[in-house]
C-alpha cells in the first residue's frame, strides 16, 4: 500500500501540468461552438446510439475551424 501511495503522488506531480495548460481564446470558442453544433445535430454525446456521429461532426467542425481535436 505504501508503494502505491508513493507512485500515486509521483504520478500526480507528473500529470498535473498536462491538465493545467492554457488554451487560446480562439480554441476555447471553437470547442464550445463545435460541441454546441454537434449536440444540436445529434443530441448530447452521452446518448450511446448517436455518440459516434456526434464525435465525427465535432471533429469535422474543429478541423473546419483550423483547430486540432
Amino acid at each position: 500500500m505504501h508503494k502505491f501511495l508513493i507512485v500515486a503522488i509521483l504520478m500526480s506531480g507528473v500529470a498535473a501540468p498536462a491538465y493545467a495548460r492554457n488554451i487560446s481564446a480562439d480554441r476555447a470558442a471553437a470547442i464550445k461552438h463545435c460541441h454546441r453544433l454537434a449536440d444540436a445535430k445529434y443530441g448530447p454525446s452521452g446518448v450511446r446510439s448517436w455518440r459516434r456521429f456526434n464525435h465525427d461532426y465535432y471533429a469535422a467542425c474543429m478541423a473546419n475551424s483550423g483547430q486540432p481535436q
